[in-house]
């Protein structure tokens, strides 16, 4: 819900901007996720270090910290080769987002973006064919 409250922040915020607020969009997305609580029962949500997480069949979505925008993150100290390989061993289909300056991993652009300084290109890898 953090990140809701103010779309396309870096960090979740604890409170509404005022422009989601004038928007509706926190009692939107409210709903939105209320009318899938009873869908999601087979989820299963740990707060582990992702070195720690069991090899399993399952679909993984990796979401780093940006390579190019590190210093923007509390905490930063990502080994990317390291992650890399851990993505590339996954027994189940893996996502990982990215930023287009990044390399450690054979990504593909997804979607063009203008934020008030730049363009920023969102990329994206898949362990499927």
């Amino acid at each position: 819900m953090g990140f809701i409250v103010n779309s396309g922040v870096q960090y979740p915020r604890k409170t509404c901007s005022k422009w989601a607020e004038e928007k509706g969009e926190f009692v939107r997305h409210k709903k939105r996720l209320l009318n899938y609580c009873g869908k999601l029962k087979h989820w299963k949500v740990t707060n582990l270090d992702y070195k720690e997480l069991p090899n399993i069949e399952c679909t993984y979505f990796v979401d780093p910290p940006y390579i190019g925008a590190k210093e923007k993150y509390k905490k930063n100290s990502i080994n990317y080769e390291e992650l890399a390989e851990w993505c590339k061993s996954r027994k189940g289909q893996c996502i990982v987002c990215e930023n287009g300056s990044a390399d450690w991993l054979p990504f593909r652009p997804l979607k063009e973006m203008y934020g008030q300084r730049h363009r920023i290109t969102e990329v994206i890898w898949t362990n499927e064919s």
